[in-house]
């Protein structure tokens, strides 16, 4: 037991430092991707020809609703608005409780530390939960269940602009909508003693906090937090009970409303919902945004658009694609950073679970 502990602090600096330099990477990556979308969409001949066009009219989904906006609409400036509240979202990543320069200089000594932090958590998040979802939809494709493929505009500028509105529309309607009312319900119903006396211009900004920032509501009224005490302390039966409904709406809306996707893409979307979702209790609405904004709008910016105009850019790609989906190298496959956190947490968890449990029974 001791020897083990012996080469785990061994292993511990040369893992912190890898662990920083990659996650630093990541997020330069993401900021990189916002300056990207910019010069794509308002400083290339397709794209600001595309920018300049006009939607007959645009929906927004809250849940299972549907409302239509029959508006003229400059595709450039919705597009803009889009990307100006992912940008904001970043700025209250990067602020948001722990200060993201902060943590990562905790970290180099304290890895557990990168929690603390969305921004800096967020590169682990987004390559475990896309690792487990190509091992769902490959292993539905091998038992002949097809996810199939997105549903997108074949120019690919229209792609992006889609991407990028799922990104915020389908946060606002999935998890800021219903969980974030529920949330409010609950705290009015929970502690309606300590609300009653509050003014109405206070219910309101609570409210909005509320919808805003879930961890606010605990801090504020209750001692425990997801962050602090973990998933399955922090959240509630009721929160779970929410979760699941609006993960599996979540997944329904994929189909057979959207053309493309098949029966396959329930599953998978359901998987991505409860994810956006518990994200969204721990850490606020700009989380969640962030994290779907990375399976949309990041991915879609460095594997489909970056290369065909930058082809400077490759060295960059490459690591990227590295990082994100591994490497094939003859027999030998270079793991990826979600690869690498499910096998990091499989093998806490045996340790935790049994091997110390051993060695103290035998003690």
């Amino acid at each position: 037991m001791q020897m083990i502990s012996r080469i785990i602090q061994k292993l511990k600096p040369c893992f912190s430092i890898t662990l920083i330099i990659t996650i630093s990477f990541l997020v330069f990556s993401y900021l990189f991707a916002l300056i990207l979308g910019i010069i794509l969409f308002f400083f290339t001949a397709d794209g600001l020809s595309f920018s300049n066009s006009y939607l007959q009219g645009f929906s927004i989904q809250l849940f299972t609703l549907t409302l239509d906006f029959p508006l003229m609409v400059n595709v450039g400036v919705l597009f803009f608005s889009f990307w100006f509240i992912c940008l904001l979202c970043f700025v209250v990543a990067w602020k948001a409780r722990y200060k993201f320069h902060n943590v990562i200089r905790d970290s180099l000594s304290h890895p557990k530390k990168l929690s603390k932090n969305f921004l800096s958590f967020m590169p682990i998040i987004a390559c475990m939960s896309l690792t487990i979802i190509t091992a769902i939809h490959s292993l539905q494709e091998g038992y002949g269940v097809p996810t199939g493929i997105p549903p997108l505009p074949s120019d690919p500028f229209g792609a992006l602009f889609s991407l990028t509105y799922a990104s915020i529309i389908e946060e606002i309607g999935f998890r800021l909508g219903p969980i974030g009312a529920f949330l409010v319900l609950y705290l009015f119903w929970t502690k309606r003693e300590t609300i009653i006396g509050l003014s109405f211009l206070q219910m309101i900004k609570t409210s909005l906090l509320v919808v805003l920032y879930p961890e606010k509501r605990r801090t504020a009224f209750d001692s425990i937090t997801v962050i602090d005490s973990g998933i399955r302390t922090g959240i509630s039966i009721a929160e779970w009970i929410v979760l699941l409904l609006t993960s599996a709406l979540f997944g329904l809306s994929h189909y057979p409303l959207s053309a493309g996707w098949e029966l396959g893409k329930i599953t998978t979307s359901f998987i991505d919902g409860l994810i956006f979702g518990i994200v969204y209790l721990m850490y606020g609405a700009h989380a969640s945004i962030l994290l779907h904004w990375f399976r949309n709008y990041y991915l879609y910016i460095y594997y489909f658009l970056a290369l065909k105009f930058f082809p400077i850019l490759f060295p960059m790609v490459a690591i990227i694609e590295i990082i994100t989906f591994g490497y094939n190298i003859s027999f030998f496959h270079f793991p990826s950073l979600g690869e690498l956190g499910w096998l990091i947490l499989i093998v806490f968890i045996i340790y935790k679970k049994f091997i110390i449990r051993f060695f103290h029974k035998r003690s």
